[in-house]
């Protein structure tokens, strides 16, 4: 083997070597890139302090860690079985919300509160037509026998079957799962993003005035079952001042922290 030849050897060789070297070293980079993309993930959906949020999701400030922010909404769900600052305001309404959703399904099927009323009913009149038959028993058996035999208080139980009804009750259960389902959701995917953090409060609020709007459906239509106009003039008073405080939560100037007072007070009264 001449010079020439032994000296092509020698630069094949190194020419290998440097390859290899090449290969291994971008190997080596690719492993360290995502090792760094990997660790940058974990670190972009890691629980922060109230510091390190941005500005929208600063609310309060008296809540200092284990915040979420901008995850995306595969993450935001399945945030629901990890512990953090929401974890237990995502899980109380929800299953609030599984609560009364079972109660009205099972309403449905046996319309327990209609029973309860007219059960109600009738034990009054029975026993005010008990309480009459006792008192006048010393005034013979034939005067007691006609009296028994008066039909207006049976006959008022009856036309009450026809005037009692469940949809004040659904209506107030509707409302309820409407609070608690928003309410549970809002927790759960408001680290999201700004826009639909701002979405979801108002949606909070409104569900919580529903909520109290609906909740006088069964008491004012039962307590004045009787009294229709007055049945009206209450419902139809709640149900304005509730569309009011509703239109005014709704609004996007009202739905940041620095208004979280006013509505508040807007629930309330």
């Amino acid at each position: 083997m001449n010079y020439c030849e032994t000296n092509c050897v020698v630069k094949r060789n190194k020419g290998k070597e440097t390859d290899e070297t090449l290969s291994f070293t971008q190997s080596k980079d690719n492993i360290k890139m995502s090792h760094d993309r990997n660790k940058g993930k974990q670190q972009r959906y890691s629980l922060v302090s109230f510091m390190e949020l941005p500005n929208y999701m600063k609310d309060n400030e008296y809540i200092l860690r284990y915040y979420r922010a901008n995850w995306p909404l595969k993450e935001a769900f399945f945030s629901l079985f990890r512990w953090h600052n929401e974890t237990l305001n995502v899980w109380t309404h929800l299953v609030g919300f599984i609560l009364f959703l079972g109660l009205t399904l099972a309403n449905l099927m046996k319309p327990h509160v209609v029973d309860l009323l007219q059960q109600f009913t009738r034990s009054i009149s029975s026993g005010g037509e008990k309480n009459v038959s006792d008192s006048i028993k010393v005034l013979g058996t034939a005067l007691l026998f006609d009296l028994n035999h008066q039909l207006p208080l049976t006959m008022e139980v009856e036309s009450l079957e026809f005037v009692i009804a469940r949809w004040p009750f659904f209506v107030f259960l509707g409302g309820s799962m409407f609070c608690l389902l928003s309410s549970s959701i809002c927790h759960l995917f408001s680290c999201h993003s700004h826009d639909l953090n701002l979405f979801l409060l108002r949606i909070d609020y409104v569900g919580i005035a529903v909520m109290i709007i609906t909740s006088f459906f069964p008491q004012i239509y039962y307590v004045f079952l009787c009294q229709p106009h007055w049945q009206l003039i209450y419902l139809a008073g709640i149900t304005a001042m509730g569309l009011f405080t509703i239109v005014t939560l709704l609004s996007p100037s009202l739905s940041t922290g620095k208004h979280r007072a006013f509505r508040s007070y807007a629930v309330l009264f």
